[in-house]
């Protein structure tokens, strides 16, 4: 929820502006807010979004170090949220099993386009995982559009695997997203951000078990190259009908992108 991950194309530059602000002991809440009032509107923006499409969500505790202006209106916020209807999601293996119930209705052919978040969240959650290999080639036959950001191209490592008829895992021989390249968090910067963006145990040093873009070619899929890890890098695999970005900062060069193919989809189909 902090301020500058809202300036999107220009959070790096924001993220460093609002650390040295936010460092100064004469560090003003009210003043800061009035300097990023644009952010603000679009944070309110955001979370009316969560309020229609994901209802009440939880929020984690104040952590050392947490950002100072999403510290001080966590609070409200996890009150605000507390009001909201709770919602169920089906989980991948949910999905895939009333797709495939012919007395079901439910079909991933009529999705318009599919979109995995990112967060560091998919680097255990969506790694070589066989049902989310099946949910995405069942996309990929059906032609629907896969949209990715951030740490979410980590799940084209599962693709790997497919599921049988009777719910078995299987390994692919031949898998269709090899080969594929994807726009996702280089080592370099997640390294920047172990060093300078997480929490850590005093003289000791913060990493990750693992790296997206060495997981990922391990398996086959290929991370574009960026010169500049902070910019904003959106790349389509038309093979496959992936669209990818590397970071919040491209959220809507990706959204413009998904927007463009799915108009170029309809119509091609009409």
């Amino acid at each position: 929820m902090a301020l500058p991950y809202f300036a999107v194309a220009e959070l790096a530059a924001t993220m460093r502006q609002a650390r040295e602000l936010q460092a100064d002991p004469a560090f003003d809440l009210a003043n800061y807010r009035d300097r990023y009032a644009s952010l603000v509107t679009r944070s309110d923006q955001e979370l009316g979004v969560l309020a229609r499409h994901l209802g009440q969500v939880t929020l984690s505790d104040v952590l050392p170090g947490t950002d100072r202006e999403a510290a001080a209106i966590q609070a409200d916020l996890t009150a605000r949220l507390a009001t909201l209807p709770r919602r169920d999601y089906l989980s991948a293996r949910q999905i895939v099993a009333r797709h495939r119930d012919p007395g079901d209705d439910f079909d991933l052919a009529e999705f318009d386009f599919f979109h995995a978040p990112g967060g560091h969240a998919p680097m255990i959650s969506f790694r070589d995982d066989p049902w989310l290999g099946e949910l995405l080639h069942v996309l990929r036959e059906n032609e629907v559009l896969v949209s990715l950001i951030c740490h979410a191209p980590v799940i084209l490592t599962s693709t790997r695997s497919r599921i049988d008829e009777h719910g078995n895992p299987y390994r692919l021989d031949a898998n269709p997203f090899a080969g594929t390249t994807v726009s996702t968090v280089p080592k370099a910067a997640e390294r920047a951000a172990e060093d300078y963006g997480y929490l850590h145990v005093p003289d000791q040093q913060t990493r990750l078990t693992y790296y997206i873009d060495e997981a990922l070619e391990a398996a086959g899929i290929h991370n574009l190259h960026k010169p500049n890890p902070a910019s904003v890098e959106v790349y389509y695999e038309p093979s496959v009908k992936v669209v990818s970005t590397n970071g919040p900062q491209g959220v809507d060069a990706l959204a413009d992108e998904i927007d463009k193919l799915l108009t170029g989809m309809t119509a091609a189909h009409r």
